[in-house]
């Protein structure tokens, strides 16, 4: 992998997880959970022969969690195994099930996230709530695409939740979304790192990949402008 395993060396050979200069600005712009995973795995074996292990864990994880799922929608028996069948024989999950990508490991994150909030928009449980958004912090730790497919749901059914049980469920959305920011907020606070990065290794060509002329100090908005990557055009009169 050009970036997942190079992010890996770098971190093992630098011991620390911060910033590094790189040619392959996607070491240092993506979100870092899978390739946590990946060092503690490099470090403990010296090696990276095991790595592909989480995928594979990851793989039997996913076919687990899309059962649970399809329960909670409340789909028929026979639909559930055949759809099931088909996820696993796509070719594409097979490849991914044996590598060191991350696709694998947004989807099962997603897959917990939509379990537990279609549990909290039906019954309104705190503890649902919380593991909804731990799940949706970790798949937004892995991927940048979590937020495409998390936000939609998260209004559907936070707008329906909150018109079954009133104004507790405010509360109950307030504990998700905290729960997202804590485990998120290490990462956009580090994010500040790249303006230095801009302007002293990379000068202009990382202000052109993340999509921004000038990055914000302040850590939510670097994150949410360099995960949305904004068109240069944009970004220049954005009120930063």
């Amino acid at each position: 992998m050009s970036y997942h395993l190079g992010k890996v060396i770098h971190w093992a050979q630098n011991s620390s997880a911060n910033y590094y200069p790189t040619n392959i600005l996607r070491q240092i712009s993506q979100p870092p959970a899978s390739e946590y995973i990946y060092l503690q795995l490099f470090l403990l074996s010296g090696n990276d022969k095991y790595i592909n292990l989480v995928s594979v864990s990851i793989f039997i994880l996913l076919i687990i969690s899309l059962v649970l799922l399809a329960k909670q929608l409340k789909l028929p028996e026979p639909a559930i195994k055949p759809t099931l069948f088909f996820y696993i024989s796509l070719p594409a999950v097979i490849l991914l099930s044996s590598s060191a990508k991350n696709d694998l490991h947004l989807v099962l994150w997603l897959t917990v996230f939509y379990f537990f909030f279609l549990k909290t928009a039906e019954k309104g449980k705190l503890s649902d709530s919380m593991l909804s958004g731990l799940a949706l912090g970790i798949a937004i730790l892995t991927k940048s695409s979590a937020y495409i497919f998390s936000i939609p749901l998260l209004v559907i059914f936070g707008v329906k939740g909150t018109l079954r049980h009133g104004k507790r469920f405010i509360l109950v959305l307030f504990c998700l979304l905290s729960a997202v920011l804590i485990l998120n907020f290490p990462t956009m606070e580090t994010k500040q790192l790249a303006e230095g990065i801009c302007n002293s290794i990379f000068n202009e060509s990382l202000r052109y990949y993340i999509g921004v002329i000038r990055i914000p100090k302040n850590p939510l908005s670097a994150n949410l402008l360099s995960e949305a990557q904004p068109t240069r055009w944009l970004s220049s009169w954005l009120p930063l």
